[in-house]
């Protein structure tokens, strides 16, 4: 469950729910389904989708690999754990998890290694890259999430 509706709740205790809270936790477990197999259809791809991305970012920077230690190890370890964050946070409806479990921490760890530079041709080619293999609707529904990643891990060299 997200942050808003575990405030909502924790605000709601004691008392039952207005007309708008119930709506607004309604609208969320109505959902839930959709954002259930848009996970299971990820799930299904992963494997595939992180491998191609590392690809094609060894493809455009053929320094990479020979530059970082165990390069396609942890950037296919790395990528798939930004993918899943990325799932668990559409499954939730909560941006900011994303951020704060996870985004926050990795730029800091992925500019101060050196990785910067490469943020953005990794989390652009990610979702071109699910594209490919994700039905329009699961598209749609990670896409938020996959723009908060750009954005964020490519927001320290905006701030340089």
């Amino acid at each position: 469950m997200n942050k808003k509706l575990d405030t909502m709740l924790y605000e709601a205790e004691g008392r039952y729910l207005s007309d708008e809270e119930s709506a607004r936790l309604q609208t969320w477990a109505g959902s839930l389904e959709d954002r259930l197999e848009c996970m299971r259809a990820v799930e299904r791809v992963e494997t595939e989708v992180v491998n191609d991305v590392v690809n094609e970012v060894f493809r455009i920077h053929p320094e990479f690999e020979s530059r970082f230690h165990q390069a396609r190890e942890r950037g296919v370890r790395d990528i798939g754990m930004v993918l899943r964050y990325c799932v668990m946070a559409m499954l939730r409806d909560d941006e900011e998890m994303l951020k704060e479990r996870m985004l926050y921490w990795f730029v800091t760890i992925a500019w101060a290694n050196g990785l910067g530079p490469y943020m953005d041709t990794t989390y652009k080619a990610l979702p071109r890259r699910l594209e490919r293999s994700l039905d329009r609707k699961h598209i749609e529904m990670l896409a938020p999430y996959l723009r908060t990643v750009h954005n964020v891990m490519t927001s320290a060299s905006r701030a340089a």
